[in-house]
């Protein structure tokens, strides 16, 4: 279902408002206007409403259209403003510009001309939402899958941890699972976000990284047997190159399994 794009148009004249609201609804269904020939009710609407885009009048009784900018703007709503100006009127354009009018439209000069200036613009702004609309769905989804992964992975019986590679030799480790904190008896707060010398005795420390060495080079996981007959622990380091520089590794996977 494509989501509707909301327009407050403020203008006094309620002709312009209606030949407006008729010739850009029939380019595009999915325009909703809520019309308004009195600023100040635009405003306090504004104030309490979320909407997509605001095209407003220079010239009206109540308020013009550079109090409704500014007003709205001071308030720190960053609604996308079309300013609509009479011909000859360069000073209030660069005001209004300089109050945070994203556009500025000449009317009255020729209706076909400004109703086509009109709809580029309303095609733009609605080209974002649904641009940014696509994006909240795709990290959204990206976020739940991220969940999904960590709530799989923090329940393997194999001991899960990922460390960034810091350079010189250091590597922060980033992220545990449940069963590398029960099997070392390490607290989180005592590992993630420490090199492994912070938390590691110095001759194991110096083993770790020297597996860590031989799978950078060799650019595939190294596998190491440690331990003794009944209680042996096969570790593999899996190097994790950069997507735009293969030559640089910029995590190690550790993963461990008690045999």
């Amino acid at each position: 279902m494509v989501s509707k794009f909301v327009i407050v148009h403020i203008d006094d004249q309620e002709m312009f408002l209606d030949v407006t609201k008729s010739f850009l609804s029939n380019k595009d269904e999915n325009l909703e206007f809520i019309n308004f020939e009195n600023p100040e009710k635009a405003v306090d609407f504004l104030m309490d409403n979320k909407i997509d885009l605001i095209i407003s009048d220079y010239q009206m009784p109540e308020l013009s259209g550079l109090d409704v900018l500014k007003k709205i703007r001071e308030s720190n709503i960053h609604t996308p403003f079309i300013f609509l100006t009479g011909k000859g009127r360069e000073e209030v354009v660069i005001e209004a510009l300089n109050l945070g009018a994203d556009y500025y439209i000449q009317k009255g000069i020729d209706f076909n001309i400004t109703m086509t200036e009109l709809m580029n613009h309303v095609n733009k702004e609605r080209k974002k939402k649904l641009e940014q609309i696509k994006r909240e769905k795709a990290e959204k989804s990206l976020h739940e899958s991220q969940e999904q992964l960590s709530f799989i992975v923090d329940n393997l019986l194999e001991e899960i941890g990922l460390l960034r590679n810091e350079g010189n030799d250091k590597f922060k480790v980033v992220a545990v699972n449940k069963a590398f904190l029960e099997n070392t008896g390490f607290l989180k707060e005592e590992v993630i976000g420490k090199v492994i010398e912070e938390f590691l005795p110095k001759e194991q420390a110096e083993s770790v990284l020297q597996g860590f060495k031989i799978a950078i080079e060799s650019r595939k996981p190294n596998k190491k047997l440690t331990g003794e007959p009944g209680n042996y622990f096969q570790s593999y380091d899996i190097p994790i190159f950069n997507s735009q520089n293969e030559k640089r590794c910029d995590y190690i996977l550790r993963v461990g399994v008690k045999l």
